[in-house]
């Protein structure tokens, strides 16, 4: 049998020790996508107050009745556990409103998010809870620290940034500047043509449409998948179709004025 060793994972833990003395909630926060339009990062959250040999026991009956609360600074919500009854992970959302898809690829979005436990029966009775967190995901860079200034202070507040990696900004920049390059390169053909510097060929219409298609194509496929119009679209990706147009208009009409006639 083979064994293959396996990084750790990315996890980080919170914790936070409630005046009021009672048994400890702990609370795994699996974040599982972002939306960039909707400024919404999706997770779950499960709870367990029990420990096996191997770590803590999630999916089996809570041992206390409680009230957990989740807060963005937008929303809030209440999460009810009951004593002796399995729970189900919990999905929640959470509004990241400080931060535009504009910016593409070097948008970034910021919340704070509270979560704070307390006894179901007594809610001005505050319980110790200890959060971790599961951040690791393929297309977002999750950046999760505590909150300098927290909206609560028997509660865990968590500062959450979330940026695109460094390889899809990298990769993102170099594609918008083939199509800035590819823009220069068609106008540059077509002001040639026109000026009569070099030769009205039919060759250089066919190689200004094939660019003139390219240029979607290579916009389609930006990692990420951002709207059509952010401000990179704007800035490279119009003007540089608009180039290609042009040139191809110089071209055809040059060529048309000044070709070789067929012979007859």
């Amino acid at each position: 049998m083979t064994t293959m060793g396996l990084p750790p994972p990315d996890e980080q833990q919170f914790e936070r020790h409630a005046g009021d003395a009672g048994p400890a909630l702990w609370a795994y926060l699996d974040i599982q996508s972002f939306d960039p339009m909707r400024s919404e990062l999706q997770g779950q959250l499960d709870f367990s107050t029990t420990a096996g040999m191997f770590g803590h026991r999630f999916g089996d009956p809570i041992a206390l009745d409680a009230v957990v609360i989740v807060a963005d600074g937008a929303f809030e919500r209440h999460i009810r556990l009951r004593r002796d009854e399995p729970v189900s992970p919990v999905p929640i959302g959470v509004d990241l409103n400080r931060g535009r898809v504009d910016g593409y690829p070097f948008d970034h979005y910021r919340a704070e998010v509270m979560i704070s436990a307390r006894d179901g029966i007594d809610l001005g009775k505050r319980l110790p809870l200890k959060v971790t967190v599961w951040s690791q995901h393929a297309a977002w860079r999750y950046d999760i620290a505590p909150a300098a200034q927290g909206l609560d202070g028997d509660s865990i507040d968590l500062d959450i940034t979330v940026r695109r990696p460094n390889q899809v900004r990298f990769f993102a920049v170099t594609l918008y500047t083939a199509m800035g390059v590819v823009g220069c390169i068609a106008l540059t053909i077509g002001v040639l043509v026109f000026l009569r510097l070099r030769r009205a060929d039919t060759t250089l219409a066919s190689v200004l449409s094939g660019m003139m298609f390219a240029l979607p194509v290579m916009r389609s496929i930006m990692p990420g998948s951002p709207p059509l119009g952010v401000r990179a679209d704007i800035l490279v990706f119009l003007w540089a179709e608009v180039a290609v147009v042009i040139a191809l208009m110089l071209v055809v009409v040059t060529w048309a004025r000044h070709g070789e006639k067929a012979a007859r």
